[in-house]
């Protein structure tokens, strides 16, 4: 099971705040530690009056507990999801230093960027992403969105990366497969 959304935890728990439960899903571990034994210390300890809003308290942070649990596993699953299909990932300082041994495919040098920025006809705020799919020669480029994948064509065939390359989250499998069948040639909708 996935876990909530933030804003659904912090409305059922911090009144809206989702700064709060940032804070508490990120410390709930260490303060939901022994959560058997407090149960227990409440029987013993808290008034009956207030023993229903401590039990309260208790349950709330079973369920907190619980989240981050499922945010965990889900971070996990994604990790290993990147492992099993070699995804190579880069952090922004990588992609855009020059001279990187890692990212041999094109440099980084001012005037290279220049040049390819005016050669592409890529979306602005898709420029940073497929400029790194190319310094890291990516075989796929798994995206959904029809129009950065139209503008792809603007590659050419002489780039690191080129529009054969791209394709939706449908088409994902049937690409690996024909990938590592070593068909590499474009089928262009």
């Amino acid at each position: 099971m996935d876990p909530k959304q933030l804003s659904q935890i912090a409305n059922r728990f911090f009144e809206g705040s989702t700064s709060r439960a940032h804070f508490w899903l990120n410390f709930i571990e260490e303060a939901a530690a022994d959560l058997e034994g407090d149960e227990q210390r409440v029987y013993e300890m808290v008034s009956p009056e207030r023993r229903k809003a401590a039990l309260d308290e208790l349950e709330a942070s079973r369920e907190l507990r619980m989240e981050n649990r499922r945010f965990r596993r889900l971070c996990s699953d994604f990790r290993n999801m990147l492992q099993a299909n070699q995804v190579k990932v880069l952090a922004y300082p990588e992609v855009f230093s020059p001279g990187n041994p890692r990212l041999d495919s094109c440099n980084c040098d001012p005037r290279r960027l220049d040049w390819f920025f005016r050669s592409v006809t890529l979306p602005s705020e898709d420029f940073e992403i497929v400029y790194a799919a190319m310094r890291a020669r990516a075989d796929l480029f798994v995206t959904d969105d029809r129009r950065l994948r139209k503008c792809s064509f603007s590659l050419g065939l002489n780039f690191p990366l080129s529009p054969a390359a791209f394709c939706g989250g449908n088409e994902y499998r049937e690409k690996v497969a024909a990938w590592r069948r070593r068909e590499r040639f474009a089928e262009f909708p």
